[in-house]
């Protein structure tokens, strides 16, 4: 049985039939319609509609499942870019077809993302249009949707806000590791003292939570003072240095077998108790992903003075950080205003 609802200029049908469930949204009810009796004429014959349907003229929101389905799984990054498919595609704004769909509906939903009952920051909604625009782009050449261009590229951006500047600091170390039970001496032996173990391990290596929580005892080198990641985020693998108190944090937990991972949590689990533990030690805007630019701040200080010309050093930190981006990198070479003064008693002596 078909149901339609008007919304503004649009009408959205929803057919419930023999225990499937199907929706999309067109512009004119006639549209819908059709689509509907098509629908439960599919149904009728014994087909199962799913939510990925394709068909000559598919939803937005089925090129999303497709995509996701079986491009996504091949990409760095796929759990990020799954959850954030699978959220999409539940909206109403992409259960139009891929026909009826262009730029004033992404500027609609632009708006109401940035301006709506709970906006979100232009960084988010940034990310969420660097995905769709993948979709399209996937689905124009390879699946040839009913698109003549990528409807992302027809709107306007919004300014990317200004980079995160949080410090993680020893008082925040402090506080965590209280409230996570460990002296940051012995070797770990709870979940959550693992947490503590694994965010310190973060500061001193600037490896991403995906990749600290995925390591295997077989790709690290202490002798030889690195760590091997096979698959990054961005794609490449990378050698990760391994400084004197990262090798001094290795020092505290046993060495495993060759498939054992170093970091015995999902990434998951590590984030849940990280944000647990912040929240209840009261640090204020305080991320998981900040030991990153903590880490990648420190070594461009150190790197600033051995090697004194900014473009070499940012080379190197990029090598050490795995970042493609020579500009994202130049936050880090950013002094608080304790430091610059420090910096300039050094001069002087």
């Amino acid at each position: 049985m078909a149901t339609f609802t008007t919304r503004g200029s649009s009408t959205r049908a929803q057919v419930r039939m023999r225990g499937q469930e199907a929706s999309a949204t067109f512009d004119t009810r006639i549209e819908a319609e059709q689509w509907a009796e098509q629908i439960e004429a599919r149904i009728k014959r014994g087909e199962v509609i799913r939510h990925d349907d394709f068909g000559e003229n598919p939803t937005v929101a089925a090129v999303i499942y497709r995509f996701i389905r079986d491009v996504s799984p091949s990409r760095p990054g796929y759990k990020v870019e799954l959850n954030l498919g699978l959220r999409l595609a539940k909206l109403e704004t992409f259960q139009k077809r891929v026909a009826n769909f262009g730029a004033a509906d992404l500027r609609a939903y632009r708006d109401y993302r940035l301006k709506g009952e709970k906006p979100v920051q232009s960084s988010t909604f940034i990310r969420e249009m660097a995905f769709l625009s993948g979709v399209f782009t996937h689905a124009i050449r390879e699946w040839e949707v009913p698109l003549k261009q990528n409807p992302v590229s027809m709107i306007t951006m919004p300014p990317k806000g200004k980079p995160r500047t949080r410090r993680v600091t020893e008082d925040d170390i402090e506080r965590l590791a209280a409230t996570l039970n460990w002296d940051m001496k012995s070797t770990p032996k709870k979940t959550r003292q693992w947490v503590m173990w694994a965010f310190l391990f973060a500061i001193e290596t600037a490896m991403r939570r995906g990749e600290f929580t995925k390591v295997c005892w077989r790709d690290v080198h202490i002798a030889e003072r690195y760590i091997y990641l096979q698959t990054t985020k961005n794609g490449d693998s990378r050698e990760v240095p391994l400084s004197q108190r990262a090798l001094a944090l290795l020092k505290l937990v046993p060495v495993g077998e060759p498939d054992e991972k170093l970091v015995p949590m999902s990434e998951d689990r590590f984030t849940t108790l990280f944000c647990e533990a912040k929240k209840q030690a009261g640090i204020i805007d305080l991320h998981a992903h900040d030991s990153r630019r903590e880490a990648a701040t420190r070594v461009a200080k150190k790197l600033k003075k051995i090697v004194g010309d900014n473009d070499v050093a940012l080379l190197k930190l990029s090598a050490f950080t795995g970042h493609k981006s020579l500009q994202m990198l130049k936050i880090y070479f950013n002094l608080s205003g304790t430091e610059m003064a420090d910096a300039l008693d050094a001069l002087d002596q």
